[in-house]
């Protein structure tokens, strides 16, 4: 199960919250001025208050909730396909730290990585907080995939981690 900062490891996943946030806060002020009320002097400004901060709230929450599920979807994948995927050898072509996205005063690791599958040679990316311990560009790594789409990856582990698994993947929905 993936950490509460992996969910942030990503500018989706960080700007989820924000919205979210700001969202409800929006929505939060104009429902309030809309349960007030129009005042006695000035009802259509009052109606209009209301209105400016409670549609765009409602924009931003309804966005960052959406951002916030596409985030909770792509960790679920990753998880299922360390459990259930295929694993095949891999080996990393990038280690880099993504300075543009910052939780907790620090900022996640980008590990690119090109593996075979299928037939065919693809390129995949992994996003995590913590930098596993030895990897850098040329080390071996164990990937996960998706047989029916090998494009869809994730690692599963270094290859020194642990054997590859023989549990056959089972298709979101088919339990």
């Amino acid at each position: 199960m993936p950490s509460k900062s992996e969910f942030f490891a990503t500018a989706k996943g960080g700007l989820a919250l924000v919205l979210t946030i700001l969202g409800a806060a929006f929505l939060f002020v104009g429902l309030l001025a809309i349960t007030a009320g129009p005042t006695v002097t000035s009802p259509a400004s009052a109606r209009a208050f209301a209105l400016i901060f409670a549609a765009p709230g409602a924009i931003l929450a309804i966005v960052g909730v959406v951002l916030w599920r596409k985030r909770a979807k792509e960790l679920a994948e990753r998880t299922r396909l360390r459990e259930r995927g295929a694993i095949c050898d891999g080996i990393v072509v990038e280690v880099i730290q993504n300075f543009r996205v910052r939780v907790n005063r620090r900022h996640p690791w980008r590990t690119r990585y090109r593996y075979a599958a299928g037939g065919a040679t693809h390129e995949g990316e992994d996003t995590t907080m913590d930098r596993p311990a030895f990897l850098e560009a040329g080390s071996g790594v164990r990937i996960a995939y998706d047989p029916a789409d090998p494009g869809r990856s994730t690692v599963a582990a270094l290859q020194n981690e642990q054997e590859p698994r023989t549990v056959p993947y089972e298709q979101p929905g088919t339990h």
